[in-house]
């Protein structure tokens, strides 16, 4: 048998079972995939007052998800963002995702509860979630 490098460690959930998981819990978003990796597009609300975020999620066997807002765009300088303005969803020294989990249930539920602190903090000034210190996005 020939070795891929894209090869799936059993304990590892395929981008097509993750497609799976992502259907199923939220039917409004839109998939790609391709040689391991996997991009999801779809809306989320966190609440019926919300505006409906176009968000994109992207999934590569080898490393972790990433989400970024696509619209409407992020305003300021809000924090719990990465460079490339991906959301800081969780922290590494805490907490790390695995592949063995359920994009669905974690990823893309934590990113509409991102938004909503989001708003929030668009009100306040004050980010009311649980949050590790690093540097705003540049």
């Amino acid at each position: 048998m020939v070795k891929s490098k894209y090869h799936i460690p059993r304990t590892h959930l395929s981008v097509a079972m993750q497609n799976l998981f992502v259907q199923k819990s939220f039917p409004q978003f839109s998939f790609s995939g391709i040689c391991g990796v996997g991009t999801w597009r779809g809306t989320l609300q966190p609440t019926p007052i919300s505006p409906v975020y176009q968000i994109l999620v992207k999934y590569n066997v080898n490393n972790v998800p990433h989400v970024w807002v696509l619209s409407p765009e992020i305003k300021g300088n809000a924090p719990h963002r990465y460079k490339d303005k991906s959301l800081c969803l969780y922290w590494h020294k805490e907490w790390n995702w695995s592949p063995d989990q359920d994009i669905s249930k974690t990823i893309i539920a934590w990113t509409a509860f991102w938004l909503y602190f989001y708003e929030i903090w668009l009100d306040t000034g004050e980010w009311l979630a649980e949050s590790a210190p690093h540097a705003p996005p540049q």
